[in-house]
């Protein structure tokens, strides 16, 4: 009998040293796996390419200018100082401008002509003489760069995916189907000047990295503008090892480049400006012009310009981001 009790104790105590071992073991493994197996993976960096119908053309292009607008009686309006030291629609302050620019003596002519526009007696001699003003704002890139990679990001507007291991074991788990992900590029831009009021005009800014070449900027728009495109492309990887019990989610992250832009903007004025002496002719003539560019010098002054800055999402990457929960 008590050789019999002895062996129970014994086959006792072996198999209480042998769970102790197992579970040992287990925790080991499950320490192993933690260290083996990482609880955030990150799938390969996939860029969107940009589109390049446009890109090394415009990369390239250094100059904007927006088309040639005659000179109306509403541009000459918008041209006065706001505070009412020179008006562009005063007869008096027109006649004396233009014997400052003809510089032949201080006689005054009887009507001063901008286009279809006059302002005195007499006639208009610009259909005669074919005299026409027009204006522009035209100008060219000053600074331009490309930043490096933001930092990364979940994309907001896409919902996380997840699952959940439901086994008794660890397992290799990833994401299932195709998983196409549409995000944006945007640009944004401001404009600033130097003139004391902003006129109707818009002008074409070359996009680097989209198909449909340029962007408009309104010039009367001083705070700027913006906008997006989509892009798209299939995330991939996302494997990742899943303890019993445990759920993975899978989330769409992004991070891009800014190129960033600034061009400078000033007017510029062609034609003439042309004006009626009268019956009385002045040094020799009846009718007199001047270059459109010299009438309008308060506007062709080195520091009187346009501002534009624009930055540009470029080479945008995207990845997936698994985690486990």
């Amino acid at each position: 009998m008590k050789k019999l009790i002895t062996a129970i104790s014994i086959t006792s105590a072996l198999l209480f040293l042998q769970s102790c071992d197992n579970q040992e073991e287990e925790l080991n493994i499950i320490e192993n796996e933690a260290n083996i197996h990482p609880e955030h993976v990150y799938g390969p960096a996939i860029t969107i390419k940009d589109s390049e119908e446009s890109g090394l053309a415009n990369r390239n292009t250094n100059s904007i200018s927006t088309n040639w607008k005659r000179i109306s009686y509403d541009d000459l309006r918008t041209f006065e100082d706001e505070h009412g030291r020179k008006s562009f629609t005063n007869t008096d302050g027109l006649k004396n401008r233009f014997t400052f620019i003809l510089n032949k003596g201080n006689r005054r002519p009887n009507n001063v002509s901008i286009n279809g526009s006059k302002f005195g007696f007499g006639s208009n001699p610009n259909g005669r003489f074919n005299w026409n003003a027009d204006f522009r704002a035209s100008g060219k890139k000053t600074k331009n760069s490309n930043s490096t990679y933001t930092r990364w990001k979940r994309i907001q507007d896409i919902p996380a995916r997840w699952d959940r291991n439901r086994s008794k074991k660890g397992r290799w788990m990833e994401l299932q189907g195709e998983w196409r992900v549409e995000t944006t590029n945007e640009t944004n831009w401001s404009v600033t000047n130097s003139f004391s009021h902003s006129f109707s005009l818009e002008i074409s800014v070359p996009d680097t990295f989209k198909a449909t070449n340029t962007f408009t900027v309104g010039l009367d728009r001083t705070k700027g503008g913006s906008e997006s495109r989509k892009v798209t492309d299939v995330l991939r990887g996302g494997r990742i090892w899943v303890p019993a019990g445990k759920s993975v989610v899978w989330e769409a992250q992004e991070r891009h480049k800014t190129n960033r832009s600034t061009w400078s903007v000033p007017l510029e004025f062609r034609g003439r400006i042309g004006a009626d002496y009268g019956t009385q002719k002045h040094h020799g003539a009846h009718f007199w012009s001047v270059p459109a560019k010299n009438f309008f010098y308060d506007y062709t002054e080195r520091d009187r310009k346009y501002v534009i800055n624009v930055n540009e999402d470029n080479s945008k990457q995207i990845r997936v981001h698994a985690y486990i929960q």
